[in-house]
């Protein structure tokens, strides 16, 4: 669940995940005031999912990381195979440079650094 103005006008909206049918559902605010809004549920993952894809580029094996906008840190803890790789900056995405890595397959998870601490899934990446 999470709790951000989709529609703009200035009022929380409500956005919850219906795992069970892989659906979204938004439950607009239309301005009642008899009710009011709770306050925001923080869950222990990053809303965005993690998305992540293996790119090989002049024979390099590069990994697109991508969590989206909402994300609270300014910086994020970027872990590769359970091991904290590097801090960045809160940019949504990263490029990971895997070339000198042996494998084909990586985990990739993404945490917010500070007091957030919230991470997302992991995402497996495969060349």
């Amino acid at each position: 669940m999470a709790i951000k103005d989709v529609n703009r006008d200035s009022k929380p909206d409500v956005i919850v995940l219906n795992e069970k049918s892989e659906t979204v559902g938004i439950l607009s605010n239309n301005g009642f005031n008899s009710c009011p809004v709770p306050p925001a549920f923080v869950p222990n993952k990053i809303i965005v999912p993690l998305f992540g894809k293996a790119v090989v580029s002049n024979g390099r094996r590069l990994v697109y990381l991508d969590w989206g906008t909402d994300v609270r840190s300014e910086n994020v803890v970027l872990f590769r195979n359970g091991v904290k790789r590097l801090t960045t900056p809160n940019d949504s995405y990263h490029w990971d440079d895997a070339t000198s890595k042996k494998g084909a397959s990586f985990r990739y998870k993404v945490c917010e650094n500070g007091s957030f601490q919230s991470c997302s899934s992991e995402v497996n990446v495969q060349f």
